[in-house]
């Protein structure tokens, strides 16, 4: 055989071989839009969603519902969405808190 048929023979295998294989890669993770929750997902009623201020709230002064702390929102704020309500947190170990037991903390 020349080195063409080997190649094309080659190639044949490969292709043959990867035809029954599930593909397993990820789809590239959307870009968070102000506003708007930073993961999609099918609307579940007792999921806590991180989400991301909306613009018109910056600067607005809220509490913290796990330490009673005054957040002043802004695009760094650590934010939930939760039953379709916004949370502001203080700070991450407040969001992971809220997270564990949002019944506990959500008003």
């Amino acid at each position: 055989m020349n080195k063409f048929s080997i190649v094309v023979t080659a190639l044949a295998v490969f292709l043959i071989a990867a035809c029954g294989t599930k593909n397993t890669a990820q789809l590239p993770a959307q870009v968070p839009v102000a506003g708007q929750p930073a993961v999609v997902r099918p609307q579940q009623a007792n999921v806590v969603e991180d989400y991301i201020p909306d613009t018109g709230n910056y600067g607005t002064v809220t509490q913290c519902p796990v330490m009673g702390e005054k957040v002043i929102v802004g695009k760094d704020t650590k934010t939930v969405k939760y039953k379709g309500k916004v949370y502001y947190l203080c700070c991450p170990m407040c969001m992971g808190q809220f997270k564990q037991n949002p019944v506990k903390y959500a008003k």
